[in-house]
């Protein structure tokens, strides 16, 4: 579907000399007046219909700007601070965000964006601003659209629209603050942007797919997620640890079975010591994996391992011994780990409505 579609892109830029993309407008660096009169605006466009596209940038934990779109075309980006300190007084700031609540917590305004969960969740956590009204996402549409291809809103960016690739602008001042406040601002309202464009493409493939019912289904995940997240889940400690310590007697009985398996003391979480033995002491021949530089390497990744304990030969029951180590690592290393437990005694997490490359939730 995506070299389809790019050729379809290609077909229709052709017909022209030129290149034609549509105009917009991001307001950055507005006055507090400014900023007032826009939210505003913005408030009564949404009583009148208008899905807005909230889209918030936290460096540090902390608020740093937030846009808004109240059309494909037209956004602002209201920042918090910038090179001189704090953008607004601490009063301008209250009145700011009080009209970002009101806007957020109108059951009446259907809100949107990407990663939605994200934004109203931080609001929520951060500043008590409970979000209302339907609740729609780019990330959440497109993984149902198309589960096996990204979804992030580079590449829905990319395949529901004609804006340009922006979003190194914001990588580059996030990890290493490079570019001016401006091209920061304007990011930000491009992301406010390009989920008010490319959106409705999206709801059009989905119901040709047959697949929007799915997809409102996933969309209303959002606020239940945030309760979870927020809420929490009640735990057993007291269980946690006894189960703990049961299961690392199981893994201190793994790891000295496995040394007297190999004949002497082996690292199961180093793979240079694994495909040392497995690959040039009992000459198996090397499984391969695709690495992240893009070429095929040796490796003792769990289906290498899953497959060394298949074939009954030599090293198979070792790779059978280090497979168990490793499940119990996981269990003990994350689902027993009670330094993940607040003090209440509850979990909390974060979690995607499609999270899973299967559509189902997942957490982390």
């Amino acid at each position: 579907p995506l070299i389809v579609d790019d050729l379809l892109k290609a077909k229709s830029e052709s017909g022209f000399p030129d290149i034609r993309r549509t105009a917009r407008d991001i307001r950055i660096r507005p006055s507090f007046n400014e900023s007032v009169d826009t939210l505003n605006y913005i408030y009564e466009v949404g009583l009148r219909g208008q899905t807005i596209d909230p889209d918030i940038e936290v460096i540090n934990g902390e608020l740093d700007c937030i846009g808004f779109a109240w059309s494909p075309t037209d956004a602002i980006s209201i920042p918090f601070r910038d090179s001189q300190g704090d953008y607004f007084s601490i009063e301008q700031e209250y009145e700011i965000m009080l009209l970002v609540a009101k806007i957020m917590q109108e059951e009446r305004i259907g809100k949107r964006g990407a990663n939605f969960i994200f934004d109203s969740q931080f609001l929520l956590r951060k500043y008590g601003i409970i979000p209302r009204g339907e609740l729609h996402c780019t990330q959440i549409a497109q993984k149902i659209m198309l589960p096996d291809f990204a979804a992030g809103l580079d590449f829905v960016t990319t395949m529901h629209t004609d804006i340009p690739y922006y979003k190194q602008d914001g990588k580059q001042w996030i990890k290493r603050g490079a570019g001016t406040w401006e091209s920061w601002w304007n990011y930000n309202g491009l992301d406010t942007i390009a989920t008010a464009a490319a959106h409705s493409d999206q709801i059009q493939v989905l119901t040709k797919q047959g697949n929007l019912d799915t997809y409102n289904r996933q969309r209303k995940l959002i606020k239940p997620l945030i309760y979870m997240s927020e809420r929490g889940i009640k735990l057993d400690v007291s269980g946690m640890i006894k189960e703990k310590e049961v299961e690392q007697a199981k893994l201190d009985i793994n790891i000295e079975a496995l040394h007297k398996e190999v004949g002497y003391e082996i690292n199961h979480n180093a793979p240079l010591q694994l495909m040392n033995y497995f690959y040039k002491e009992l000459r198996i021949k090397p499984y391969k994996k695709r690495n992240q530089k893009g070429v095929y390497a040796d490796t003792t990744d769990i289906d290498a391992l899953k497959r060394i304990a298949r074939r009954n030969i030599k090293g198979s029951n070792a790779a059978k011994i280090m497979l168990d180590i490793r499940g119990l690592a996981k269990r003990i290393s994350t689902y027993l780990n009670i330094g993940k437990v607040d003090k209440d005694g509850r979990y909390r997490s974060s979690y995607k409505p499609v999270g899973a490359e299967t559509g189902r939730l997942s957490s982390g």
